[in-house]
């Protein structure tokens, strides 16, 4: 009687709860996804994650269940967790997603965990983070993703297309620094010390 008692009166609560933060995907794929971020008019937010990764369950655990962080993103993208790492355990949902994983990894770049990208609702990437951050920050990180003018990789491009403008180089030195892409952040600065004057530099 107590069992049922609990099953009757605190699984309510326990779901509402679940309701509070971010509503990921589940039982869908790729195109799908795409297709609903086109319909809906808005960007795509991917969890890239793995079990093994510390950070990771503590982003899970401590800011995408939060009530704000939830609202904001369920307003404004179309959440996909995705893990990385292949276990025993995986249930058919996350099997069925190991080959796209793999895809990403490649194409995206995803070597550190937790990495997070945003696509336009087109499908087309246009922000990269590495790295959590306490609720509040991680709601800015996010909204600035919705700016062109702050997304890594259409600062990137920008930057690629003409790699002797200082302005975009100043712009994407430090988004490469944040998502480790040293190279390029190296690219900028090379182009801000030859193109800019002693006064500007100090």
């Amino acid at each position: 009687m107590r069992s049922l008692f609990i099953v009757v009166f605190l699984l309510p609560l326990l779901l509402f709860s679940q309701e509070k933060g971010i509503k990921f995907e589940h039982n869908t794929n790729w195109k799908t996804v795409l297709e609903k971020a086109k319909a809906e008019n808005k960007h795509i937010f991917v969890d890239c994650f793995t079990t093994w990764c510390g950070p990771c369950t503590w982003m899970a655990e401590n800011v995408f269940v939060k009530e704000e962080v939830g609202e904001f993103f369920n307003a404004n993208y179309v959440n996909l967790k995705l893990q990385f790492d292949e276990t025993e355990n995986d249930l058919e949902d996350v099997k069925s997603w190991y080959d796209e994983a793999k895809r990403f990894a490649k194409d995206y770049g995803v070597r550190a965990y937790p990495t997070f990208l945003v696509f336009d609702p087109n499908g087309e990437l246009v922000h990269k983070v590495v790295g959590g951050n306490q609720p509040d920050q991680f709601i800015k990180m996010f909204k600035d993703a919705l700016v062109p003018e702050k997304q890594f990789i259409t600062s990137k491009k920008k930057f690629e297309e003409n790699p002797q403008n200082v302005e975009s180089a100043k712009q994407i030195f430090k988004l490469a620094a944040d998502v480790y892409d040293f190279e390029l952040a190296n690219k900028a600065f090379n182009t801000i010390l030859e193109k800019s004057t002693q006064e500007e530099l100090l």
